[in-house]
């Protein structure tokens, strides 16, 4: 009987600059399906000069779902080419599995969308195996194949198919479908993680992943517009400020933003730690601004001030470099197309009119929708267009107990926090 192995992948670098993986089976063999697979999709673009931060993030997702797909045939001993609907939600519960005991899951939710996004890569694999590489016939399709789905029909005919079509075997309702039904995208808690954790995961550098995690708790906390947290200039953020807040018995920091929506000059209340965090990532020298600018061109000495720069111009980051940052990240972690900073702007209106109601309920006061989103754009500095959805989205979700806005500043305060130790960890990492 012949010796069986724990199937492997490793990256290689080819001849001519490209990093691809090599997958070897229980024997030890090549299989080069899963090899050609991630090739086709690099194209002819070198992985090991890409700038691209999300397409290598998105390489090594496809080869994790290959890979473990690979370890979950080994232990059923089947090969690629025996996969049925069948074998694919055997493998989807083993994946969630795999997954939740992982100590980076957060919730058995967050395990199962994950798990969805590397089933997605599956079945993109076996379309290709069957309609490009031409390795095998009668494998996907809607009518007498093995694996059931539209995915081979989407890219011949150019036509639109749910995703209860094109993935057919996935998990429902943890928090895919009322996403896409809506016309736009409203972040979740969960995305915040894993946004957190893809930038200290996957930037070369942790002063750049130090820079986009304190601009996204920065959008998570304060609901502000990316025009609004591009301006912000590092000398709005001082000790005397903080300690001035302090005294005044203020629960925050103010901060005016240079520039806002209709050039309103309104002012905000950052709280204490999130003013703190930022304010640590400016002066920090391993992980944050001060080494971001140590590490810039010569001929790119002059320093504007701005909180968040460029790690190339040293220039205050653009609105276009900050939209692919994040339209990239959100790619990655499987948000649908659309999704942006903006998402966590409509979640903070949600939220905040959520406290609204509650507070209300409370005190007795009137729920009329109108006197409830007067009051948040009172305390916002001014009425959103965000403002009547996120009205709707509070009355639908809103339950007795839930956290009011002193559990939602210490939420803010404990994620800035969280974030300052993973500043400290990356340094730490740096330095060995």
């Amino acid at each position: 009987m012949l010796k069986r192995y724990e199937p492997t992948m490793e990256w290689v670098q080819l001849d001519d600059g490209r990093k691809v993986p090599l997958f070897r089976d229980a024997r030890l063999r090549l299989v080069e399906p899963f090899t050609d697979h991630v090739i086709n999709l690099l194209g002819k673009r070198p992985y090991a000069e890409s700038d691209d931060l999300a397409e290598r993030s998105e390489m090594q997702q496809v080869a994790e779902a290959l890979k473990f797909l690979l370890e979950f045939l080994s232990e059923e001993r089947l090969s690629w080419r025996d996969v049925d609907d069948a074998t694919l939600w055997r493998f989807l519960s083993w994946n969630f599995e795999r997954i939740r005991r992982d100590p980076r899951s957060r919730t058995p939710r967050s395990a199962k969308r994950t798990a969805n996004l590397y089933m997605v890569r599956i079945y993109e694999f076996l379309r290709w195996a069957q309609e490009d590489a031409l390795l095998c016939r009668g494998m996907i399709g809607l009518r007498q194949c093995r694996v059931t789905s539209a995915i081979a029909l989407r890219e011949m005919e150019g036509r639109g198919f749910s995703r209860r079509k094109l993935y057919p075997v996935r998990f429902l309702r943890v928090g895919e479908g009322s996403r896409e039904s809506d016309t736009q995208y409203w972040a979740s808690d969960d995305d915040f993680r894993e946004l957190e954790d893809y930038f200290w995961r996957e930037c070369h550098f942790p002063w750049i992943a130090h820079r986009n995690v304190t601009i996204l708790s920065v959008a998570r906390a304060m609901g502000w517009r990316p025009s609004s947290i591009r301006c912000l200039t590092a000398d709005m953020f001082t000790e005397k400020a903080a300690e001035d807040a302090y005294k005044r018995g203020w629960y925050g920091v103010p901060i005016e933003p240079t520039t806002q929506k209709l050039n309103r000059g309104f002012t905000f209340f950052l709280p204490f730690e999130l003013y703190a965090s930022v304010r640590a990532y400016i002066t920090d020298e391993k992980t944050g601004r001060q080494a971001l600018r140590a590490r810039l061109p010569a001929s790119c000495d002059k320093d504007d001030g701005y909180v968040f720069e460029s790690s190339k111009s040293g220039l205050k980051l653009s609105r276009a470099a900050m939209t692919e940052i994040f339209g990239d990240a959100y790619r990655v972690i499987g948000a649908p197309r659309g999704a942006s900073m903006t998402s966590f702007r409509r979640k903070f209106f949600m939220d905040a009119h959520l406290q609204e109601i509650q507070y209300r309920k409370r005190e007795g006061l009137s729920l009329d929708s109108e006197d409830v989103k007067r009051a948040v754009a009172d305390k916002m500095g001014h009425a959103s267009t965000i403002s009547q959805s996120a009205y709707s989205r509070a009355r639908n979700i809103l339950a007795e107990d839930s956290a009011e806005a002193r559990l939602q500043r210490e939420l803010i305060e404990a994620n800035a926090h969280i974030a300052s130790l993973e500043a400290t960890l990356a340094a730490i990492r740096g330095l060995g």
